[in-house]
Protein backbone atom coordinates (compact mmCIF):
# COMPACT_ATOMS: atom_id res chain seq x y z
CA UNK A 1 0.00 0.00 0.00
CA UNK A 2 1.32 3.45 -1.10
CA UNK A 3 1.86 5.66 2.11
CA UNK A 4 1.70 9.46 2.30
CA UNK A 5 3.07 12.15 4.06
CA UNK A 6 1.45 15.32 4.19
CA UNK A 7 3.64 18.13 4.34
CA UNK A 8 2.91 20.82 7.67
CA UNK A 9 5.82 21.37 9.86
CA UNK A 10 9.59 21.48 9.47
CA UNK A 11 13.23 22.55 11.64
CA UNK A 12 16.43 23.37 11.73
CA UNK A 13 19.18 24.69 13.74
CA UNK A 14 23.17 25.08 12.92
CA UNK A 15 25.56 22.74 13.73
CA UNK A 16 29.09 24.77 15.41
CA UNK A 17 31.86 24.34 13.05
CA UNK A 18 34.50 25.45 14.91
CA UNK A 19 33.18 28.69 15.75
CA UNK A 20 33.01 29.88 12.26
CA UNK A 21 30.95 32.94 11.04
CA UNK A 22 28.86 30.90 9.26
CA UNK A 23 27.95 28.47 12.06
CA UNK A 24 24.90 29.37 14.75
CA UNK A 25 25.52 29.41 18.25
CA UNK A 26 24.21 26.11 20.72
CA UNK A 27 21.98 28.93 22.71
CA UNK A 28 19.25 26.14 20.97
CA UNK A 29 17.60 24.43 24.31
CA UNK A 30 17.38 21.19 24.99
CA UNK A 31 14.55 19.20 22.49
CA UNK A 32 12.78 16.04 22.79
CA UNK A 33 13.87 13.30 20.44
CA UNK A 34 11.15 12.77 17.97
CA UNK A 35 9.20 9.67 17.70
CA UNK A 36 11.25 8.01 14.40
CA UNK A 37 14.37 8.40 13.17
CA UNK A 38 14.59 6.78 9.79
CA UNK A 39 12.16 6.01 6.95
CA UNK A 40 10.86 3.20 7.97
CA UNK A 41 9.88 3.79 11.55
CA UNK A 42 8.22 7.15 10.62
CA UNK A 43 6.33 5.48 8.10
CA UNK A 44 5.26 2.58 10.69
CA UNK A 45 4.27 5.37 12.90
CA UNK A 46 0.34 4.57 12.09
CA UNK A 47 -0.80 8.28 11.86
CA UNK A 48 -0.45 11.35 10.36
CA UNK A 49 3.33 13.32 10.48
CA UNK A 50 4.06 16.72 10.91
CA UNK A 51 6.62 18.90 9.53
CA UNK A 52 6.43 22.69 8.35
CA UNK A 53 7.37 24.03 4.74
CA UNK A 54 10.96 25.36 4.03
CA UNK A 55 10.80 25.74 8.69
CA UNK A 56 7.13 26.98 8.29
CA UNK A 57 7.52 29.88 6.35
CA UNK A 58 4.49 31.68 7.31
CA UNK A 59 5.49 31.59 10.87
CA UNK A 60 9.11 32.18 10.74
CA UNK A 61 11.55 33.37 8.40
CA UNK A 62 12.04 30.97 5.53
CA UNK A 63 14.06 28.07 5.59
CA UNK A 64 16.27 29.89 8.48
CA UNK A 65 17.89 28.01 11.24
CA UNK A 66 15.80 30.11 13.40
CA UNK A 67 12.67 28.74 11.39
CA UNK A 68 13.94 25.26 12.01
CA UNK A 69 14.59 25.94 15.76
CA UNK A 70 10.86 27.27 15.87
CA UNK A 71 9.80 24.45 14.11
CA UNK A 72 11.02 21.29 15.96
CA UNK A 73 9.62 23.24 19.11
CA UNK A 74 6.44 22.97 17.78
CA UNK A 75 6.82 19.02 17.52
CA UNK A 76 7.29 17.96 13.95
CA UNK A 77 7.95 15.05 12.96
CA UNK A 78 10.34 15.60 9.82
CA UNK A 79 12.89 18.50 8.88
CA UNK A 80 11.83 19.96 5.14
CA UNK A 81 14.68 21.46 3.23
CA UNK A 82 15.11 22.46 -0.58
CA UNK A 83 18.83 22.05 -1.41
CA UNK A 84 21.02 23.60 -4.24
CA UNK A 85 24.15 24.76 -4.83
CA UNK A 86 26.77 28.01 -4.83
CA UNK A 87 29.23 28.83 -7.47
CA UNK A 88 31.84 27.39 -5.61
CA UNK A 89 29.69 23.60 -4.98
CA UNK A 90 28.40 24.42 -1.23
CA UNK A 91 25.21 22.77 -1.02
CA UNK A 92 22.92 24.98 0.88
CA UNK A 93 19.34 24.73 1.89
CA UNK A 94 17.34 27.30 -0.08
CA UNK A 95 13.70 27.43 -2.12
CA UNK A 96 13.64 29.96 -4.42
CA UNK A 97 16.72 29.68 -7.28
CA UNK A 98 17.08 33.39 -6.39
CA UNK A 99 17.82 35.26 -3.26
CA UNK A 100 15.64 37.87 -3.90
CA UNK A 101 12.10 37.30 -2.09
CA UNK A 102 13.58 36.57 1.07
CA UNK A 103 17.20 38.41 1.23
CA UNK A 104 18.77 41.80 1.25
CA UNK A 105 20.43 40.99 -1.64
CA UNK A 106 19.62 39.77 -5.34
CA UNK A 107 21.04 37.30 -7.99
CA UNK A 108 21.04 33.06 -8.31
CA UNK A 109 22.25 30.95 -5.95
CA UNK A 110 24.24 28.99 -8.94
CA UNK A 111 25.93 32.66 -9.63
CA UNK A 112 27.06 33.60 -5.55
CA UNK A 113 29.58 31.76 -3.63
CA UNK A 114 28.93 30.90 -0.25
CA UNK A 115 30.41 33.85 1.46
CA UNK A 116 28.38 35.76 0.04
CA UNK A 117 25.02 33.98 0.67
CA UNK A 118 26.56 33.93 4.36
CA UNK A 119 26.46 37.48 4.22
CA UNK A 120 22.04 37.63 3.32
CA UNK A 121 20.13 38.93 5.99
CA UNK A 122 17.38 35.53 5.48
CA UNK A 123 15.00 37.58 7.57
CA UNK A 124 15.02 40.72 5.77
CA UNK A 125 11.57 40.85 3.89
CA UNK A 126 9.80 38.59 6.88
CA UNK A 127 6.31 39.98 8.72
CA UNK A 128 4.23 38.20 10.61
CA UNK A 129 1.64 37.75 7.93
CA UNK A 130 3.68 37.22 4.76
CA UNK A 131 7.67 36.98 3.34
CA UNK A 132 6.61 40.33 0.60
CA UNK A 133 8.04 43.55 0.70
CA UNK A 134 5.11 46.45 0.15
CA UNK A 135 4.50 46.52 3.98
CA UNK A 136 5.72 49.33 6.66
CA UNK A 137 9.45 49.29 7.86
CA UNK A 138 8.30 48.55 11.25
CA UNK A 139 6.74 45.22 9.99
CA UNK A 140 9.36 43.45 9.37
CA UNK A 141 10.42 42.10 12.66
CA UNK A 142 13.39 40.42 12.39
CA UNK A 143 15.13 42.88 9.58
CA UNK A 144 18.69 43.59 11.34
CA UNK A 145 19.35 40.76 13.04
CA UNK A 146 21.54 38.83 11.44
CA UNK A 147 23.83 42.09 10.97
CA UNK A 148 23.35 42.96 14.54
CA UNK A 149 21.31 46.26 14.10
CA UNK A 150 18.45 44.61 16.60
CA UNK A 151 19.02 42.09 19.07
CA UNK A 152 17.73 38.40 17.90
CA UNK A 153 15.00 36.63 20.27
CA UNK A 154 15.97 35.19 23.13
CA UNK A 155 18.53 32.18 22.80
CA UNK A 156 19.26 33.16 19.25
CA UNK A 157 22.08 34.69 17.64
CA UNK A 158 22.40 36.94 14.06
CA UNK A 159 23.51 33.37 12.50
CA UNK A 160 20.47 31.98 12.83
CA UNK A 161 19.34 34.17 10.31
CA UNK A 162 21.17 33.38 7.83
CA UNK A 163 20.64 30.93 4.44
CA UNK A 164 21.89 27.73 5.98
CA UNK A 165 24.63 24.68 4.79
CA UNK A 166 22.60 21.32 4.29
CA UNK A 167 25.36 19.71 6.19
CA UNK A 168 24.80 21.82 9.36
CA UNK A 169 20.83 21.54 9.74
CA UNK A 170 21.52 17.45 8.68
CA UNK A 171 24.11 17.04 11.01
CA UNK A 172 22.60 19.36 14.06
CA UNK A 173 19.46 16.88 14.15
CA UNK A 174 20.58 13.50 13.99
CA UNK A 175 17.32 11.86 15.38
CA UNK A 176 15.19 13.93 12.62
CA UNK A 177 14.13 12.43 9.18
CA UNK A 178 14.90 14.71 6.41
CA UNK A 179 12.42 15.23 3.52
CA UNK A 180 14.42 16.80 0.64
CA UNK A 181 14.17 18.56 -2.45
CA UNK A 182 16.79 19.15 -4.81
CA UNK A 183 15.63 22.24 -7.10
CA UNK A 184 15.74 22.74 -10.48
CA UNK A 185 15.84 20.61 -13.28
CA UNK A 186 18.27 18.10 -15.09
CA UNK A 187 20.43 18.33 -15.93
CA UNK A 188 21.52 21.59 -14.17
CA UNK A 189 20.24 20.18 -10.67
CA UNK A 190 22.51 17.12 -11.03
CA UNK A 191 25.66 18.60 -9.27
CA UNK A 192 23.37 19.20 -6.38
CA UNK A 193 21.99 15.72 -6.54
CA UNK A 194 25.62 14.36 -6.49
CA UNK A 195 26.82 16.50 -3.69
CA UNK A 196 23.59 15.53 -1.35
CA UNK A 197 24.06 11.87 -2.40
CA UNK A 198 27.96 12.47 -1.16
CA UNK A 199 27.13 14.29 1.92
CA UNK A 200 24.00 11.76 3.13
CA UNK A 201 26.63 8.84 2.68
CA UNK A 202 29.17 10.65 4.49
CA UNK A 203 27.32 11.84 7.39
CA UNK A 204 25.17 8.36 8.16
CA UNK A 205 22.02 9.53 7.32
CA UNK A 206 20.89 7.56 4.04
CA UNK A 207 18.25 5.69 6.31
CA UNK A 208 16.49 8.81 7.75
CA UNK A 209 15.93 10.72 3.93
CA UNK A 210 13.49 10.81 1.53
CA UNK A 211 14.70 12.63 -1.43
CA UNK A 212 12.42 14.43 -4.47
CA UNK A 213 12.23 16.68 -7.21
CA UNK A 214 9.94 18.26 -9.48
CA UNK A 215 11.69 16.68 -12.61
CA UNK A 216 11.57 12.74 -12.68
CA UNK A 217 15.16 12.94 -14.46
CA UNK A 218 16.77 14.46 -11.57
CA UNK A 219 15.10 11.38 -9.41
CA UNK A 220 17.06 9.36 -11.33
CA UNK A 221 20.11 10.69 -11.80
CA UNK A 222 20.21 10.91 -7.97
CA UNK A 223 19.00 6.98 -7.48
CA UNK A 224 22.81 6.43 -9.61
CA UNK A 225 24.84 8.10 -6.91
CA UNK A 226 22.55 6.76 -3.86
CA UNK A 227 20.31 3.65 -4.31
CA UNK A 228 19.24 2.83 -0.86
CA UNK A 229 18.08 6.54 -0.11
CA UNK A 230 14.12 6.16 -0.16
CA UNK A 231 12.54 8.47 -3.12
CA UNK A 232 9.49 10.08 -3.67
CA UNK A 233 8.52 10.43 -7.46
CA UNK A 234 8.12 13.78 -9.16
CA UNK A 235 5.59 15.45 -10.96
CA UNK A 236 5.33 13.44 -14.11
CA UNK A 237 5.74 9.86 -12.54
CA UNK A 238 3.02 10.80 -10.14
CA UNK A 239 0.79 11.72 -12.37
CA UNK A 240 0.99 8.85 -14.66
CA UNK A 241 0.29 7.04 -11.39
CA UNK A 242 -2.97 8.94 -10.62
CA UNK A 243 -4.60 9.44 -14.07
CA UNK A 244 -3.22 6.17 -15.77
CA UNK A 245 -2.60 3.84 -13.33
CA UNK A 246 0.71 3.55 -14.55
CA UNK A 247 3.11 2.09 -11.44
CA UNK A 248 5.67 4.46 -9.77
CA UNK A 249 9.44 3.55 -10.28
CA UNK A 250 11.46 2.05 -7.86
CA UNK A 251 9.01 0.79 -5.09
CA UNK A 252 8.63 4.62 -4.30
CA UNK A 253 6.36 4.26 -0.97
CA UNK A 254 6.34 8.36 0.03
CA UNK A 255 3.44 10.53 -2.29
CA UNK A 256 4.08 14.16 -1.81
CA UNK A 257 0.78 15.65 -3.46
CA UNK A 258 1.42 19.36 -5.39
CA UNK A 259 -1.46 21.72 -5.01
CA UNK A 260 -3.87 21.77 -8.20
CA UNK A 261 -2.76 22.58 -11.68
CA UNK A 262 -4.69 22.31 -14.70
CA UNK A 263 -1.87 22.21 -16.91
CA UNK A 264 -0.73 18.60 -15.64
CA UNK A 265 -3.85 17.09 -16.94
CA UNK A 266 -2.40 17.40 -20.44
CA UNK A 267 0.50 14.96 -19.57
CA UNK A 268 1.50 11.72 -20.17
CA UNK A 269 -1.62 11.16 -22.28
CA UNK A 270 -3.88 12.38 -19.95
CA UNK A 271 -5.14 14.93 -22.45
CA UNK A 272 -8.94 13.33 -23.02
CA UNK A 273 -9.52 13.87 -19.18
CA UNK A 274 -8.09 17.57 -19.83
CA UNK A 275 -10.08 18.21 -22.61
CA UNK A 276 -13.60 16.02 -21.01
CA UNK A 277 -13.04 18.69 -18.40
CA UNK A 278 -13.25 21.21 -19.58
CA UNK A 279 -15.77 20.84 -21.71
CA UNK A 280 -18.35 19.38 -19.48
CA UNK A 281 -17.40 22.46 -17.14
CA UNK A 282 -18.11 24.62 -19.86
CA UNK A 283 -21.25 22.57 -20.90
CA UNK A 284 -22.76 22.17 -17.87
CA UNK A 285 -22.67 25.81 -16.76
CA UNK A 286 -24.28 26.67 -19.73
CA UNK A 287 -26.72 23.81 -19.65
CA UNK A 288 -27.18 25.30 -15.53
CA UNK A 289 -28.65 28.42 -17.42
CA UNK A 290 -30.72 27.23 -20.06
CA UNK A 291 -32.48 25.27 -16.95
CA UNK A 292 -32.62 27.92 -14.83
CA UNK A 293 -34.24 30.37 -17.80
CA UNK A 294 -36.71 27.68 -19.20
CA UNK A 295 -38.00 26.48 -16.00
CA UNK A 296 -38.89 29.62 -14.66
CA UNK A 297 -42.52 29.63 -14.57
CA UNK A 298 -44.74 32.77 -14.40
CA UNK A 299 -46.98 33.64 -11.86
CA UNK A 300 -49.88 35.14 -13.52
CA UNK A 301 -52.94 33.65 -12.99
CA UNK A 302 -54.13 31.86 -16.18
CA UNK A 303 -57.65 30.93 -17.62
CA UNK A 304 -57.02 27.36 -18.39
CA UNK A 305 -54.24 25.03 -16.97
CA UNK A 306 -51.42 24.53 -19.07
CA UNK A 307 -50.65 20.90 -20.37
CA UNK A 308 -47.13 19.93 -19.62
CA UNK A 309 -45.89 16.15 -20.89
CA UNK A 310 -42.59 15.32 -19.29
CA UNK A 311 -42.40 11.72 -21.25
CA UNK A 312 -42.35 13.81 -24.50
CA UNK A 313 -39.48 15.78 -23.87
CA UNK A 314 -37.65 12.60 -22.51
CA UNK A 315 -37.91 10.85 -25.76
CA UNK A 316 -37.35 13.65 -27.89
CA UNK A 317 -34.16 13.95 -25.99
CA UNK A 318 -33.16 10.65 -25.67
CA UNK A 319 -34.12 9.63 -30.00
CA UNK A 320 -32.24 12.83 -30.59
CA UNK A 321 -28.84 12.12 -28.76
CA UNK A 322 -29.46 7.92 -30.29
CA UNK A 323 -29.55 9.35 -33.49
CA UNK A 324 -26.71 11.75 -33.89
CA UNK A 325 -24.88 9.01 -31.74
CA UNK A 326 -25.16 6.61 -34.01
CA UNK A 327 -23.91 9.10 -36.92
CA UNK A 328 -20.90 10.02 -35.50
CA UNK A 329 -19.87 6.34 -34.77
CA UNK A 330 -20.51 5.40 -37.78
CA UNK A 331 -18.47 8.42 -39.24
CA UNK A 332 -14.97 7.88 -39.93
CA UNK A 333 -14.51 9.95 -37.22
CA UNK A 334 -15.70 7.85 -34.47
CA UNK A 335 -12.76 5.11 -35.85
CA UNK A 336 -10.01 7.31 -35.19
CA UNK A 337 -7.76 6.91 -32.30
CA UNK A 338 -6.38 9.91 -30.18
CA UNK A 339 -3.05 10.89 -30.87
CA UNK A 340 -0.94 12.05 -28.35
CA UNK A 341 -1.30 16.37 -27.54
CA UNK A 342 2.41 17.62 -28.27
CA UNK A 343 2.74 21.10 -27.39
CA UNK A 344 -0.03 22.97 -25.34
CA UNK A 345 -1.06 26.10 -26.85
CA UNK A 346 -4.22 27.64 -28.36
CA UNK A 347 -3.73 26.79 -32.12
CA UNK A 348 -2.97 23.27 -31.03
CA UNK A 349 -5.65 22.83 -28.99
CA UNK A 350 -7.98 24.33 -31.87
CA UNK A 351 -6.45 21.81 -34.23
CA UNK A 352 -6.93 18.94 -31.97
CA UNK A 353 -10.24 19.81 -30.95
CA UNK A 354 -11.33 19.32 -34.88
CA UNK A 355 -8.96 16.30 -35.35
CA UNK A 356 -8.11 13.73 -33.26
CA UNK A 357 -10.63 14.66 -30.27
CA UNK A 358 -13.58 15.56 -32.56
CA UNK A 359 -14.66 12.25 -31.04
CA UNK A 360 -15.22 13.78 -27.27
CA UNK A 361 -15.75 16.61 -28.71
CA UNK A 362 -18.75 15.55 -30.79
CA UNK A 363 -20.21 13.25 -27.63
CA UNK A 364 -20.07 15.82 -25.48
CA UNK A 365 -21.95 18.29 -28.09
CA UNK A 366 -24.85 15.35 -28.21
CA UNK A 367 -25.10 15.04 -24.81
CA UNK A 368 -25.41 18.67 -24.55
CA UNK A 369 -27.52 19.16 -27.30
CA UNK A 370 -30.30 16.13 -26.00
CA UNK A 371 -30.61 17.69 -22.87
CA UNK A 372 -31.47 21.15 -24.06
CA UNK A 373 -34.33 19.75 -26.30
CA UNK A 374 -35.64 17.70 -23.51
CA UNK A 375 -35.61 21.27 -21.67
CA UNK A 376 -37.36 22.82 -23.92
CA UNK A 377 -40.34 20.79 -24.14
CA UNK A 378 -40.29 19.92 -20.63
CA UNK A 379 -41.12 23.37 -19.86
CA UNK A 380 -43.03 24.23 -22.90
CA UNK A 381 -46.48 25.57 -22.15
CA UNK A 382 -49.38 24.09 -24.25
CA UNK A 383 -50.31 26.59 -26.97
CA UNK A 384 -53.94 25.99 -27.29
CA UNK A 385 -54.07 26.15 -23.77
CA UNK A 386 -52.11 29.79 -23.29
CA UNK A 387 -54.60 31.57 -26.26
Amino acid sequence: MKKIILSTIAVIVMTACGGSAGSSTDTTPTLATPQATTVAETLALGRPVIMAHASGEKLRPHSSPYGYAEAVKDGVDILDLDVQLTKDGVLVVQHDLDVDATTDGSGNVIDMTYDQILALDNAYWFTKICTCKDKPETDYIFRGARTGKVAPPSGYAPEDFIIPKFIDIATKYPKYMLNIEVKDVFPAAVPAAKELARILDEIGANDRAVVTSFDDKVIDEFRKFAPTVELSPGRANLVAWFVNKVPIPYGMRILQIPTAEPAVKFELNAEFVGFTQILVYVGAVSILIVFAILLTRSTEPKDEPTTVTPWIGIAVAVGAFLTMAAAVLASPVGKRAAAPMGEVSVRNLGQKLMTDYVLPLEVMALLLTAAMLGAVIIAMKDKEGSR
